[in-house]
């Protein structure tokens, strides 16, 4: 046996242990008992990032986390929330696709608020065909579900911005 001094004892004590094999980590099975699917998240991020051609490095200044938890998503394992809320902005995706995939939903349908129903009127044809292309990423026709919905939304719009307009011309007749 090998007589250490006290401060190999101290450095030895501090590393981590070392692998004894050389494969990466595995990824979480496809029945994950809290119900969240990280392989699919980790797919749709490496998908995405391959398709900007973008570095983990960059996504993760993107994303305002350390490279480390892009590897951990890359890789199938868990994060935090705040991390994987963080992806739809950095790949410009609608709010909640990334936990969607996660969680297996559908994508999110109707988008909350005036503020996003503001934002969809005011988008051009090559955005909300973008946007649908990543709703189809998520689930195949979930884009063509979604553009029927936006432009329901925007009729609606039209209409009642029609009504407006009628009102008023008849109450400036009026007067």
């Amino acid at each position: 046996m090998r007589n250490y001094t006290s401060r190999q004892r101290r450095l030895r004590a501090k590393r981590p242990p070392r692998r004894v094999d050389n494969r990466r980590p595995k990824r979480h099975a496809e029945g994950v008992p809290n119900g969240k699917n990280w392989n699919r998240l980790a797919d749709l991020v490496l998908r995405e990032r391959q398709k900007a051609r973008i570095t983990q490095r960059q996504l993760a200044d993107r994303m305002g986390v350390d490279v480390r938890s892009v590897r951990r998503i890359e890789a199938g394992q868990s994060v935090a929330k705040k991390t994987v809320a963080a992806i739809d902005d950095a790949f410009d995706l609608p709010t909640g696709t990334a936990r969607s995939s996660l969680e297996q939903e559908h994508p999110p349908q109707q988008p909350r608020g005036r503020e996003a129903v503001n934002r969809i009127l005011t988008m051009t044809r090559d955005e909300l065909f973008r946007e649908a292309e990543a709703y189809d990423e998520v689930e195949p026709g979930a884009g063509d579900r979604w553009i029927r919905w936006v432009m329901s939304v925007r009729e609606r719009a039209w209409e009642q911005e029609e009504r407006r307009r009628t009102r008023a011309e008849q109450r400036h007749d009026a007067d």
